[in-house]
């Protein structure tokens, strides 16, 4: 079976995201000028746009490749937040499981960008507006409730962890456990700060710098990889390395490397949400790590070439396996 066979499996697979919530922001404009108050060029402005960013970045990724998608996290007010759930129901997506906390602002990363007429865009500045605050037990709460009536009828649960106060000991340990009772797979892309939470899930997929943070070892992938699977005590584990390609170890202390495909770059921002989430669609449709692997370097591969952030489309994926 070749890989767009497979990826076609994606169609109607039933995933719950629960993760950090963000908008995205993009400002864009010509830097023609400089300015006489500091030593920095004048952004004039042009266009401005918002996009689901986080967490809802995997969840409209999931979307566009064919998955039947939920999602779980909480968000802050005011007009941010409007526009946030604006653009969930323009995906189609559910915010049911979406809990808003009235004393966090929404994190909001707005990107600067430079668009002259050489037609490439350059990131000037980021601005984050955020808090890093754990949720209250409350919160944990109702997302817990939330939790236990939805997990019985997806297919696989996957953890965005942007460590921006969602996840506590006491969640994570809830999931690992709903999953387990449920007999569902747990694939989880953590921060190190919040590894821990998640002992017993399915798949770890950190990226290469989270995973020698996480174990203190450098540069070495099969040692990085065997001590994750130890800590976490998981199945799998898949390190991302960026334009080389992925790097996978099984807990029999087998391994393999997925190489990525060469592609001009335009942005990197999102491309860990497209692969999250085309590893989860493609564990939930049956198909092996190492077959998962290959499919969603093709789909990182296409998320790079275009600026922000971005989801990509099964059409688009399944034009690229074809090739």
């Amino acid at each position: 079976m070749s890989l767009a066979d497979s990826a076609e499996k994606f169609m109607g697979k039933k995933v719950l995201v629960i993760g950090d919530l963000m908008l995205d922001k993009y400002i864009k404009g010509s830097t023609q000028r400089k300015s006489p108050e500091a030593p920095v060029f004048i952004l004039d402005y042009k266009s401005e746009s918002n996009v689901l960013g986080g967490a809802a970045n995997v969840a409209n990724n999931l979307r566009h490749l064919g998955g039947d998608v939920k999602l779980c996290g909480v968000i802050g007010n005011g007009e941010s937040k409007r526009l946030f759930l604006e653009l969930l129901d323009h995906e189609g997506i559910s915010h049911e499981g979406v809990f808003t906390d009235e004393s966090r602002p929404m994190t909001v990363k707005t990107r600067f960008i430079s668009n002259d007429s050489d037609h490439v865009e350059h990131q000037m500045l980021r601005l984050d507006v955020e808090s890093r605050e754990k949720v209250s037990d409350e919160m944990n709460s109702r997302i817990i409730a939330y939790l236990e009536k939805i997990i019985p009828h997806i297919d696989i649960v996957a953890i965005s962890d942007y460590n921006k106060g969602v996840f506590s000991k006491r969640l994570g340990e809830e999931i690992t456990r709903l999953c387990r009772a449920n007999d569902r797979r747990l694939i989880v892309a953590p921060k190190p700060e919040n590894f821990s939470y998640f002992r017993g899930c399915t798949l770890v997929l950190p990226n290469r710098l989270e995973a020698n943070k996480i174990t203190n070892i450098a540069d070495d992938l099969g040692q990085m990889s065997k001590k994750i699977i130890e800590m976490a005590d998981s199945e799998q584990v898949l390190i991302t390395c960026g334009k080389e390609g992925m790097f996978i170890y099984n807990k029999d202390s087998t391994s393999f490397f997925s190489k990525a495909t060469a592609k001009s770059v335009a942005n990197i921002v999102g491309a860990g949400d497209t692969v999250l989430a085309t590893i989860t669609l493609a564990l939930a449709a049956g198909i092996d790590l190492r077959e998962a692997a290959d499919i969603a370097n093709k789909a990182a591969g296409i998320a790079v070439t275009k600026p922000g952030t971005v989801a990509v489309s099964l059409a688009e994926l399944l034009e690229e396996l074809r090739k």
